[in-house]
């Protein structure tokens, strides 16, 4: 896959996904960020954080309002 305009700044971001409640991507970095988390999932189920990536802002929205109807329940 071919770099395009605003990669660098998109990459910069993953970085900062274990260090975060939620993260917001594009569809395309959010693919990304999904395969590499499923090669991880292999090693270690605690280092698949893709429930923390968003692409959408109702679903950022939703996952907020879950968090803080449930809040003893696990975070993102």
């Amino acid at each position: 896959m071919a770099l395009q305009d605003g990669d660098i700044a998109d990459f910069a971001h993953i970085a900062a996904i274990p260090y975060a409640d939620l993260s917001t991507v594009d569809k395309r970095i959010s693919d990304l960020v999904s395969k590499a988390f499923q090669k991880l999932r292999k090693n270690d189920v605690r280092a698949d954080l893709s429930s923390r990536v968003f692409t959408k802002l109702d679903d950022v929205l939703v996952a907020l309002l879950h968090a803080l109807a449930h809040p003893r329940a696990q975070r993102f």
